[in-house]
């Protein structure tokens, strides 16, 4: 299976820390120069504006990494196998990584989307799930995970979702992940449990070198925070009462639907 990394040209240090890591796993890979959204024109970052449909307008490094993964898809959307790979350049991969990575047919028809990162927050899945190793399982995902820092795709969901930017716009995982865009719907989502991927700073044991780079996207990690506050303030209007009412119904109705609430491990 063709693997892609998306990698800026300035960022050397994290193109080792891949080229390593795929080393380890016996595996080629493919870098993708990724778009450095410093470098795009302020008129391009307007019509992303435009068309924006978060709850901030995005960033230049927001709008670089939207451009880099759409970058990937038309790839993988161009090549002629069925599935590939996709990865940021700051993941750490897991030792067992190798098999699932070396082909795709490990992957049931009509699954359009796999999700092969975690970042250690709780998602709703379904109860059930198919062996695909020994060691790791393939389930149906039914909420927003965040990140897209590891995933396969099909060609042909790449090139559906080449169709969809930038004529919308948002952060590239809100915007294919989060339900509220629709997108995630329209997409049969899978996520592999034990993961084999996970950001580098949230590993355990990580690479100190490499945890001193801070992201390319949110260096300060203001951004991430700025989020979160501005979500919580359009729930501010709801009552503790009427919180705590909504999570009842939401776990019985989980029950109901065959779905749990789970963190994915990473291992």
């Amino acid at each position: 299976m063709k693997c892609l990394v998306i990698n800026l040209d300035r960022s050397a240090q994290r193109l080792r820390h891949v080229r390593q890591a795929f080393a380890r796993l016996n595996l080629d890979f493919e870098r993708v120069g990724a778009i450095d959204g410093a470098s795009l024109p302020e008129e391009t970052v307007t019509q992303f504006n435009a068309r924006n449909e978060w709850l901030r307008p995005l960033t230049k490094a927001e709008a670089g990494c939207l451009l880099s993964h759409r970058k990937c898809w038309e790839a993988v959307a161009a090549g002629e196998e069925p599935y590939a790979a996709v990865f940021e350049d700051d993941m750490q991969i897991s030792a067992l990584a190798q098999p699932l990575l070396r082909s795709s047919d490990w992957i049931p028809q009509g699954v359009d989307f796999v999700k092969l990162e975690t970042r250690k927050r709780a998602v709703v899945v379904g109860w059930t799930a198919r062996r695909v190793s020994p060691g790791h399982r393939l389930t149906r995902l039914h909420s927003f995970h965040d990140g897209l820092g590891g995933y396969i795709l099909s060609r042909s969901s790449a090139r559906w979702l080449c169709s969809q930017i930038p004529e919308r716009t948002a952060p590239v995982d809100q915007l294919v992940l989060n339900p509220q865009f629709g997108i995630f719907q329209r997409l049969n989502v899978y996520q592999l449990t034990p993961s084999i991927c996970i950001p580098q700073q949230l590993a355990q044991g990580a690479d100190d070198r490499l945890d001193a780079m801070p992201s390319t996207i949110d260096p300060d990690g203001n951004l991430y925070v700025s989020d979160q506050s501005l979500q919580q303030r359009s729930r501010s209007t709801t009552s503790a009462v009427q919180r705590e009412l909504a999570r009842m119904a939401a776990s019985l109705q989980r029950a109901a639907t065959g779905r749990k609430r789970v963190r994915i491990p990473y291992r």
